[in-house]
């Protein structure tokens, strides 16, 4: 009995990291199909919707590229207009900290601060801003504001993701070959089963009020 649900796992894994695989090949190819500036984030969307959907079905068959192209197609303009503001928003806060050290020390600790604050909810914003987008519809601002506001009231979740990109990255670094199949994938795969628990807890929130 035990043997059984040994070899039951270890298929069932297997048959997880054929799916992962898969996805963060059709991810780079996608991204490539975007000439990478116009790819990176309606793949990521499309990645991120079709873990949703293996996550609430079960269903661990390889996703076909019609489905994936069908993600990517649909969610292709509102992706990049948020892949372009994230864009933005990094380039921002690089020429922050590169301007940091030359402040006079009277205003070098109060902008330290201030950079660390401000840093610290666009890793927010970066985080949530992909379930936001898969999870409900509203306007093109709001998206941004309930990504925040999402993070910040479940910032535990938050630090947990960034652990795990950290573990991946340790993990990985000994195997640079093992990049080509589960960059991408492993985490959007560790951030939609955080963005089910989020969504769960909003859930029964919503039902407790009511």
């Amino acid at each position: 009995m035990n043997v059984s649900k040994v070899g039951t796992g270890i298929y069932h894994l297997l048959e997880w990291l054929m799916v992962l695989a898969w996805l963060n090949i059709l991810w780079l190819s996608f991204t490539l199909l975007g000439l990478i500036i116009f790819g990176w984030a309606p793949a990521t969307l499309s990645l991120l919707s079709i873990l949703k959907e293996i996550c609430q079905t079960k269903d661990l068959s390889l996703p076909k590229v019609k489905q994936f192209y069908h993600h990517y197609r649909q969610n292709f303009i509102v992706a990049n207009g948020v892949g372009f503001i994230l864009i933005l928003g990094t380039i921002v806060l690089s020429y922050g900290l590169i301007t940091l050290p030359f402040l006079p020390d009277t205003s070098f600790y109060f902008m330290f601060v201030f950079y660390l604050v401000m840093t610290s909810l666009f890793i927010l914003i970066v985080i949530f801003i992909w379930p936001t987008l898969i999870s409900c519809q509203t306007t093109f601002i709001n998206y941004f504001k309930y990504a925040l506001l999402i993070g910040l009231s479940n910032l535990h979740y938050g630090l947990l993701f960034v652990i795990s990109l950290l573990v991946i990255h340790f993990l990985f670094s000994p195997f640079p070959g093992l990049v080509l199949f589960f960059s991408i994938s492993l985490p959007c795969l560790i951030l939609m089963h955080i963005t089910i628990k989020v969504v769960c807890k909003i859930e029964d929130k919503a039902s407790v009020i009511q």
